[in-house]
């Protein structure tokens, strides 16, 4: 089965349609992904700006460090686990879905499972709300106070249970239900949704809210600047597409992704070893995968497949 697998590296934002007859498409902010079995012109065919393209236990091997976050510019963040679940949810709903890519997809749960566990437990606080509590702890070291998040997906409820411990955190979002939820297991304070005149009176603040449009502008940066003391203050833009749009850089307490990228690798050197261990497990994986899932090993025995 892993033989036929053909695995398409797109850049991300490149638009691609989710209704590709069988073929499964993950989108993150980082890369998009087309997986198909037997379908190779269906989906080379699908766009030009290919990255790469793979084929078999190498197109597994692909899938399987992409989903461990060892693709990923945070290494080893959880985000990309939550985007594979989402995108295998949306595809099992596909009437041309194939069982083949979701018996793939359900062996890649297992065996990310299983890498992370043994590898990858003690990297875990550089997620991206991971990055963002150390950011909000290195560039304001003396404040303790409050700190706001607007949001209320993985990404910021990631964010929250991490700041809980040491802030006190309020929640800003469109969802009123799931700002709900989240207070009541959390305990999180809820702030009206897009009040800018109430968002401004935090020094702390953490956008995990993708937008192609622009929701914080040059001015209430302007005025949320001007309301706290530089080393008090920080803005954490997690969200992408970016929503912000303002001159201020990382120096005045504005972080964008590319500055939560850059701060990641200031701290990858005490990671290396253990993504090297990761990344050999993977490898062993693909093989055993690649042996199981065979379409000879398959007719003559089931027996020799991982759990």
């Amino acid at each position: 089965m892993i033989e036929k697998l053909r695995l398409l590296h797109l850049p991300a934002d490149i638009p691609v349609s989710k209704t590709l007859d069988s073929v499964f498409v993950l989108a993150t902010c980082q890369r998009t992904l087309l997986l198909g079995i037997d379908e190779s012109k269906t989906i080379a065919e699908t766009n030009q700006h290919i990255l790469d393209d793979l084929s078999g236990d190498q197109a597994y091997g692909f899938l399987l460090e992409t989903i461990c976050g060892l693709k990923s510019q945070v290494l080893g963040e959880y985000e990309v686990v939550a985007q594979f679940k989402q995108a295998y949810s949306e595809y099992i709903q596909n009437d041309q879905r194939n069982p083949q890519i979701m018996r793939i997809l359900e062996k890649l749960f297992k065996d990310a499972k299983t890498v992370r566990s043994s590898h990858l437990l003690e990297i875990g606080s550089h997620t991206y709300g991971g990055l963002a509590r150390k950011l909000l702890i290195k560039h304001c070291p003396e404040q303790k106070g409050r700190v706001l998040i607007l949001g209320s997906g993985k990404l910021a409820e990631e964010s929250l249970k991490l700041l809980t411990r040491k802030f006190d955190v309020y929640l800003s979002a469109r969802n009123f239900e799931r700002v709900a939820t989240l207070h009541d297991q959390h305990g999180i304070r809820p702030v009206e949704w897009y009040s800018p005149q109430l968002y401004k009176e935090f020094s702390l603040i953490i956008n995990t809210i993708g937008s192609h449009e622009i929701i914080y502008n040059e001015d209430f940066f302007s005025t949320w600047a001007n309301c706290h003391e530089y080393a008090k203050r920080a803005f954490i833009d997690l969200g992408s597409p970016s929503a912000i749009h303002t001159n201020l850089e990382n120096h005045d307490g504005i972080y964008r992704l590319d500055d939560v990228f850059a701060y990641q690798e200031e701290l990858d050197e005490q990671k290396k070893m253990k993504l090297a261990d990761a990344k050999a497990a993977i490898r062993d994986l693909v093989d055993r995968r690649t042996e199981s899932l065979s379409t000879s090993s398959i007719l003559k025995t089931k027996d020799m497949e991982l759990v």
